[in-house]
């Protein structure tokens, strides 16, 4: 049964991004997951917490002026509360951290990624499911505005990564209206932040123009969706594996480089 839950929450997220993506990182929408509990609550709950966070927000004091990111919900179906932490918790990014509180009231740190929680949803209503993504900064030097989302499924308090998207604050992400498979036909195809030609300058996010990425013959990808340029040019908007690269600009070593490849280069 877990089986076809996994394979089901993939099919439904898989490259399920938009537009307003975009603008990430936004706050998730929490209302029907979490519980609402009174600030005094939360610091009731976690005032005998012995472990490196709480070490950190107290030692800056900043605990109680960040616990409104401490988000109180069953994890594993225990009926016991649990939390999930976004913020910052000392290093250069803010992370996503989870625990879960065992009968005797003690919690255990059993989660902990790089990044924030952009969106979250329930997979279950009453066994402590949820699928959730976070973005962080890719670590590609001086890169600005490079970024990885990460899919998780996490289900009776055990965590696993569904998908990892990388992506520019420029590229073009437009609605997905197909899905189809393809392979690189030509000897060198560039992965583009745009739908259009563009060769010309660099900057941080670019190997140059709008270039983000090269691949090669026999490269095989996703495509999503189509669109015209003004010379009469068929663009993919497409998916390809980091690890199928020739080069590009993210330094991320796992999931999928997003962006734009000319079909002509393209067989489906």
């Amino acid at each position: 049964m877990m089986k076809i839950l996994k394979i089901t929450i993939v099919f439904l997220v898989t490259f399920n991004m938009s537009a307003q993506d975009m603008d990430l990182p936004k706050g998730a929408v929490w209302h029907g997951i979490e519980y609402q509990l009174s600030k005094e609550k939360k610091m009731e709950l976690l005032s005998d917490v012995n472990e490196d966070l709480f070490y950190y927000l107290k030692d800056n004091e900043l605990l109680e002026t960040n616990i409104k990111n401490f988000h109180f919900l069953d994890l594993n179906g225990d009926k016991i509360l649990d939390f999930i932490y976004v913020g910052y918790a000392g290093g250069e990014q803010p992370s996503t951290i989870a625990f879960t509180q065992n009968e005797k009231g003690y919690f255990k740190r059993v989660f902990e990624t790089i990044g924030v929680i952009y969106e979250v949803n329930n997979i279950s209503l009453v066994e402590g499911g949820l699928i959730f993504k976070v973005v962080k900064n890719d670590e590609c030097y001086d890169c600005l505005g490079v970024s990885n989302s990460i899919t998780y499924l996490s289900n009776k308090s055990v965590f696993t990564e569904v998908e990892r998207l990388n992506f520019t604050e420029n590229t073009e992400i437009p609605k997905i209206i197909f899905r189809k498979q393809f392979k690189v036909i030509n000897p060198k195809c560039y992965l583009r932040s745009k739908p259009v030609v563009d060769n010309d300058g660099t900057q941080p996010d670019v190997l140059f123009g709008n270039v983000v990425a090269e691949y090669g013959l026999g490269t095989q990808g996703y495509a999503f969706a189509s669109k015209e340029d003004d010379t009469g040019l068929i663009w993919w908007f497409v998916a390809v594996k980091y690890n199928e690269s020739i080069k590009a600009i993210f330094q991320e070593k796992k999931g999928y480089n997003l962006g734009w490849m000319s079909s002509r280069y393209l067989k489906e």
